[in-house]
């Protein structure tokens, strides 16, 4: 997956007018600017290029994407097991007095309450936790205070994300628990008002794609989010208002050309380069002072086919990923970072 750069499209009549008068209105700088210098890679973003959004992709290390069972979680551990061994045997000897007292009791088996080795205990706890990358850190933000739209975050967790809106102040140490061992990519965008591509999963053949609706299957191309932003005035602080739409970017063979005919239209926005995922339209209001995370989830099953081998995954896993160094696919973190005014006026001063 990788962020795109902003690209030209045209204006679409969804938006407010009076929402996006005052919000162009209130920051002379609210357009979109390409060579914008960079905010520094951990810090918050400061507003140096006038406001809009910043967005980052995080290629997440798959080591460290796994829960760490460190020496304290272990000696932890340990005591557990030890309570519920004592707990096991204190039921045994109680047991075999009162089958003692009574034969025609049914006998108990303690034994195959608890594992029998701490080795064994672990690997079940293991079996128990959830092996994925700084999930225990993203949880604590999980709670998105209103900002997204109920239903449609609802869609987006039950094919395959993970959301969490995290202040800015947190994101350098939840950058470090989730395991981004390398420079981020980061593009600045400002303020939009016009549907673009803000970031596109890996090209890819032959897949199937696991939804909360079933799996079905998709030809050669990527998966991208198509979306647009822009600062807006909020209930108590300026807000970014945005929305994104996955959508299915299919692989382009090369047209040939006779004259000036193309064997193709070229397509006139964002929107007309491949089918668009409409149930799962994101629309939100993120506030000032926060950025939103997006991660994929666990590993989907495989669904069971007759035939040749086609690989399947869920729709997080084929957005929100990227081709490592060594040419396997990474998870990454799509990360959509505010850069706000303190405040808004109508007279635009």
């Amino acid at each position: 997956m990788r962020v795109s750069k902003p690209q030209a499209a045209f204006r679409l009549s969804t938006i407010p007018v009076m929402v996006a008068a005052l919000a162009m209105a209130s920051c002379a700088g609210s357009v979109r600017i390409p060579n914008a210098p960079k905010p520094v890679d951990l810090e918050p973003v400061a507003a140096v290029a006038g406001h809009g959004m910043e967005l980052r992709l995080w290629a997440l290390d798959a080591a460290a994407w796994r829960r760490a069972w460190d020496n304290a979680e272990l000696a932890r551990l340990y005591e557990q097991w030890q309570a519920i061994q004592a707990q096991a045997q204190s039921e045994a000897a109680s047991d075999s007095q009162g089958q003692a007292t009574d034969k025609a009791g049914p006998p108990t088996h303690a034994e195959d309450a608890v594992p029998s080795t701490f080795e064994a205990f672990v690997s079940a706890q293991q079996a128990l936790a959830p092996m994925r990358p700084g999930m225990d850190a993203l949880a604590l933000y999980s709670n998105t205070r209103g900002a997204l739209d109920p239903q449609a975050e609802a869609l987006w967790r039950k094919n395959g994300m993970e959301i969490a809106l995290v202040p800015l102040v947190d994101l350098p140490d939840l950058r470090g628990a989730m395991g981004v061992p390398g420079p981020l990519e980061r593009a600045w965008w400002g303020a939009t008002t016009q549907w673009s591509h803000m970031a596109k999963g890996p090209l890819a053949g032959q897949r199937i794609i696991e939804t909360d609706l079933g799996p079905f299957t998709i030809g050669p191309g990527r998966i991208a989010i198509a979306g647009r932003a822009w600062p807006a005035p909020g209930p108590n602080r300026p807000v970014l208002s945005f929305e994104f739409c996955p959508q299915f970017l299919p692989l382009q063979p090369g047209g040939s050309r006779t004259g000036t005919l193309l064997t193709q239209p070229a397509p006139t926005t964002a929107l007309d380069e491949g089918p668009l995922f409409v149930r799962l339209a994101l629309r939100g209001s993120i506030p000032k002072g926060y950025a939103l995370v997006i991660v994929p989830a666990s590993q989907t099953p495989a669904t069971t086919t007759i035939g040749p081998q086609i690989p399947s995954m869920s729709l997080a896993e084929a957005l929100l990923a990227t081709i490592g160094p060594d040419g396997r696919s990474r998870p990454v973190a799509f990360v959509v970072v505010p850069v706000l005014p303190d405040w808004f006026s109508l007279d635009g001063r």
